[in-house]
């Protein structure tokens, strides 16, 4: 029976070298695909996600500057006074521009924070998993360890030191057996 568990807790112990190989593997992979965009993110360097984002920023911006300044022109012309909005354009492309502005700062604040979280979360996966895989070699290890406390020889040892009061083997005088005290 120790043989068979001791075997199994071979079994087990190479069964969790190989979990741990492989997600170190996955990892790896894994972590070599987004470790780019994520560390790209939390530097605050533009990737796909900012600069679409911005471009739509823009193009709002942009679309409402032009509505403001087709309808100072309309007024201009209906009034027969250009120089009458010229305050309120001014004022619209001003207030277009810090919109854009914060938008703008707004994206990369989001993204350097998505960026972070992503690359803790990578982190923490790779350990977890390597962690997790050392955790069941050190527990076969263990199992393998304590059946060979359970055979035979380690039953006939424990009878034998059950029989002797101290509890040892060895000693001076007695029987040539050594159960002497």
């Amino acid at each position: 029976m120790a043989r068979q568990q001791t075997g199994q807790a071979n079994t087990l112990f190479n069964e969790s070298q190989g979990i741990q190989k492989n997600a170190g593997q996955n990892a790896g992979d894994l972590y070599g695909q987004l470790f780019p965009t994520y560390a790209a993110e939390a530097a605050g360097k533009p990737t796909a996600g900012t600069i679409a984002a911005n471009t739509a920023a823009q193009q709002s911006v942009g679309g409402a500057q032009a509505g403001a300044l087709g309808r100072g022109e309309l007024e201009a012309a209906r009034t027969g006074n250009s120089g009458a909005n010229s305050v309120a354009l001014d004022d619209s492309v001003r207030s277009g521009q810090h919109s854009l502005s914060n938008t703008a700062a707004d994206i990369t604040s989001n993204e350097v924070g998505q960026g972070q979280r992503g690359l803790a979360s990578l982190y923490g996966q790779q350990l977890g998993q390597q962690d997790a895989a050392l955790g069941l070699g050190n527990s076969a290890v263990n199992t393998g360890v304590n059946a060979g406390k359970s055979g035979w020889f380690q039953n006939f040892l424990g009878t034998l030191g059950a029989l002797k009061p101290n509890g040892s083997f060895g000693g001076s005088g007695g029987s040539s057996f050594g159960f002497g005290g």
